[in-house]
């Protein structure tokens, strides 16, 4: 499994590398929002919502909306120092969570609530 991940990230990488040189701000976003909306439909898998097509397309749909909110947003210069600071506060306390784990994981599982905002903030976070 290892070697096809190393693949297709090495197949991937020549074409990253050449939108991020070579296209226009709004065409490379929306490459990295397509990303995003993949993720959230893996991210789904994470949350065990395969068989709750209905709400894992509802995810999916809120994600591509938060991502189009944000590039349409106007006035995303003022919101981007509250949302760092969101995204700065989450990862300050991801340590916290090491101690014991995965068997504290184990003990309490994370609510689905729980897991879909943590999805949401960290698909859309770097596309700030």
């Amino acid at each position: 499994m290892l070697m096809q991940r190393v693949i297709t990230a090495l197949l991937l990488l020549p074409l990253l590398l050449g939108a991020i040189w070579f296209a226009s701000t709004p065409v490379l976003y929306g490459v990295f929002a397509v990303a995003g909306v993949l993720i959230a439909w893996e991210w789904t898998g994470i949350m065990r919502w395969t068989e709750r097509r209905a709400a894992r397309w509802a995810y999916v749909l809120l994600t591509a909306v938060l991502l189009a909110t944000i590039w349409l947003m106007p006035s995303r210069a003022q919101w981007f120092p509250w949302l760092l600071g969101l995204a700065a506060l989450w990862w300050a306390t991801v340590p916290l969570l090491f101690p014991g784990f995965p068997a504290n994981l184990q003990r309490r599982p994370p609510t689905a609530l729980m897991l879909g905002v943590l999805g949401q903030l960290l698909i859309v976070s770097p596309l700030l």
